[in-house]
Order: structure tokens, then sequence, then C-alpha cells
């Protein structure tokens, strides 16, 4: 930093008095720049990190209190529910211990794919659990748990509800609420390769047959190649103003998608090119896009993901992240950061995506790295915080880039929540605090 000093310079005056002069000069100060957000909250676990913490997905309770949902879908491992306290110490009166072990009669392992808070305190679960014990079948699972921890009995069958409407792989990734108390659900299913899907469920944890275009509660569709497995549905659920519920993820082309289905459950066909949904290809200079998270910002949709490049041998080569803003007719706004996409410097990607109350915009995910002295890349959590408009926040964290890396952590951000002053960040049995901007 620079400032203007006016340092006096004085001269003898041997006959008569003279003004004194002053000549200006330029001087060096130190740096007093203190970052806006992304410091670790001493407070929080071990100097900001708390570590075995089971956790895939994170929700901030009114309270403080911080609740994780995980389980690793291995043979017989089960859907975990913990509770940890604003210091990050297990909440002993949730369940007595602090965590909660589903287990689902009659499967070969289960797991988390999202946590929901209600209104009432009651706590919402998707994932899935497996339906065989020699492949990777399996079914779709929604539990509720009351606010104590305890399995809401008054919700499907004994606080679950399970649902195999295909024949092979069934799994929750993300639950909305409605207005009137009902829930939706989306995630992956088999219909014509891995497909988009979606369903309803009443207050009470039963399917609303109503609902969908499959004729039995479901609603789907493919957008990839036809048969082909590779579409990838994130855990994303947003309620447009017009009734609509988009969802995003990527493709077997190497595309992103945003899907639209009306509040019915079938594919609005006014969306796109008249087939309910819009595939994006990769920005100039890239050969793959993928939508990992998206939320309203005002009446558009911020979206973040992955961009990669083409490898030397055909696929992808490195993956960046990215975060780009579209309108709610799913057209790209090209005055978001450089020409509707931002482009992380750094390899990896982008996942959790939230909107501040200014309307700013706080992103986490993976950053890859090379280790000093090694040859294989590394991986690390990072979060960073980025203006409405998609400009790097360079006062968030130290380094002047707009993000964080926080190497303590492998594997990335798998979840995010904001708590007021606090980001809270979870990944890899860790959950991470870092101030807010």
């Amino acid at each position: 930093m620079w400032f203007l000093s006016s340092r006096k310079t004085r001269r003898p005056i041997p006959a008569r008095r003279r003004p004194l002069s002053y000549r200006p000069r330029l001087e060096a100060m130190e740096d007093r720049c203190c970052p806006s957000g992304g410091l670790l909250n001493p407070g929080f676990g071990n100097g900001g990190i708390d570590v075995n913490i089971p956790t895939n997905k994170v929700a901030v309770q009114s309270n403080g209190d911080i609740i994780t949902a995980s389980g690793t879908g291995g043979y017989r491992e089960s859907i975990v529910v913990t509770r940890v306290t604003p210091s990050g110490a297990l909440d002993t009166t949730f369940n007595g211990s602090g965590t909660v072990t589903i287990s689902i009669k009659g499967t070969y392992g289960s797991y988390a794919n999202t946590v929901l808070l209600q209104s009432d305190g009651k706590i919402l679960v998707g994932g899935a659990a497996g339906v065989s014990k020699f492949n990777a079948d399996s079914e779709f699972v929604v539990a509720r748990l009351n606010s104590d921890g305890t399995m809401d009995k008054s919700f499907g069958r004994g606080g679950l509800f399970t649902w195999s409407p295909t024949s092979y792989q069934n799994d929750v990734r993300g639950l909305a609420l409605l207005s009137n108390g009902d829930i939706l659900a989306t995630g992956k299913a088999q219909l014509n390769g891995d497909s988009y899907a979606l369903f309803r469920l009443t207050p009470g944890g039963a399917l609303d047959t109503t609902f969908g275009n499959q004729g039995n509660g479901l609603a789907a569709v493919h957008v990839g190649i036809p048969s082909n497995t590779a579409d990838g549905p994130s855990d994303s659920i947003v309620l447009a103003p017009n009734g609509d519920i988009l969802l995003c993820g990527s493709d077997s082309k190497g595309d992103a998608d945003l899907v639209a289905f009306t509040s019915q459950g079938t594919v609005d066909t006014t969306f796109g090119g008249g087939n309910g949904w819009i595939e994006y290809a990769p920005p100039a200079g890239y050969s793959a896009y993928a939508f990992s998270d998206m939320v309203l910002q005002g009446s558009q949709l911020v979206v973040a993901g992955q961009v990669g490049t083409a490898g030397p041998f055909g696929g992808t080569g490195t993956w960046y992240g990215v975060v780009s803003r579209y309108s709610l007719a799913g057209v790209l706004d090209p005055t978001f950061a450089t020409s509707g996409y931002y482009i992380t410097s750094f390899l990896g990607g982008l996942g959790p995506v939230a909107v501040a109350a200014d309307g700013s915009i706080i992103v986490a995910g993976v950053e890859n790295y090379l280790p000093t002295g090694s040859t294989t890349y590394a991986s690390e959590m990072v979060v960073g915080h980025l203006s409405a408009n998609g400009v790097p926040d360079t006062t968030f964290g130290s380094d002047g880039s707009g993000f964080v890396a926080i190497q303590a952590v492998a594997n990335g951000v798998s979840g995010m929540a904001l708590d007021g002053a606090y980001i809270v960040l979870a990944g890899n049995s860790t959950l991470v605090e870092v101030t807010a901007p």
C-alpha cells in the first residue's frame, strides 16, 4: 500500500525568513488488508476442523446445532445421522449418544445422499439401500426422524419409505419440501439407461401415485444417448415461480443438462426445444461440461460444476471448477463473470453452491494439487466467494484469489450449509467451519 506523505524539509535562512517548503514523497506501508472471510473458526472442533464425524451432507438447525447424514453403502453398512453442537461436540441429547444408525431390514447396505430439516424440527434423510447381495441393485430410501433422533413412526412404515420402481439402481439424491407439506425426492432410476427421476410423498410418507409420467408415481426422463447408463442427476431441486420443478446434472454426451417437470411430474414440453430439457455444450476450449448443484438467485439460476479439457488419447484430460448463470428459461447470461462463465484457475471441480443474503455466491468443492516432491495429485477442500455477478472476492481468504483451500481434508466438499457468521463444510468424515464473508 502507498500513501502520500508531507514530510517537512527545513533549511537555514540566513537573511530573511521564508515559508517552510514541502516535498511530497511516496512511502511504502505494510499491507493492512484483513480477510473478509474464509478463516477457520477456532471455536469449532480442533481449530475449526472436527474429524471422525460420519458426514456426507450437512444442515444447520435454528439453534446452531449441525445435522449430518452419511453411510458408505458397503455390505451391511447403514445410514448414519449425527448431531453436533455449535462447538463441534457430539450432542448426547440426540438419541442418547449424538448418533442414529438406520438399518433397513432385508437389504444389503444403505447410505444417505441428502438431509433436509423441516420447520417443525423433524429431519428428512434420503438415500438408497442395496436389494441384492451380488450386484449394485438398489431401492429409493427416505427416512424421517423426530428432533430428538428417534424414528418418526408416523412417517411411512416405522419412519421409512422404500421403493424400487425399476429393477436396477434407484437412489434418492435430493429432497425438497412443498408448501403443503408434501415431499419431493429426486435422484437416479433405470429407465432406458440411467435417468433423471422424481417422485412425491405425502407429509405422512406415502407415495403419491397421481404424480409422474410413468403411471406408478415416478417422473423420469433419459437425456443422453439412449440405453447409455451415463446420465448423472445431481441432488438439486429448484422450484421455479411458474410451478416447474427443475433438475440438473450431466449426460453421456459430455453435456450439462437442465430438466423441467411440471408440478404434477410430467415433462414440461414448453421448456427447451420442446422435449423438456436443455443440453449445454461445453464452453469454447473445453470438451466436457457437467452441473453438480444449482440455486435460485432472484429470478435466475446460478449453477456450479466442472468443465473438462480433451485428453491426449481421447476422453477428458483435466477438470476445472465452473460457475455459470442462466435465466429460468435456460438461457445463459453473458453478463455473468466472463461471457457467462467463471472458471477456476485450479484443477478440480465445484459442487455445493449457495446465495448469501446480499446476492453474492458461496461455492465449495475440491482442488487437486501436487504435494511438494510428489508426482501424484492429491485433493483438498476448497471454498470460495464470488460477487453476485461472478467476480472473485479478493478479500476472501488471504491470497487474493477469492478461494481458500483446506489441505487438512482430502477428497473435497460433499455438503455445505450457511450458519450466519460461518460456512459449514462436510466431507471425508470431517466437518469444517470457516468464517463467512
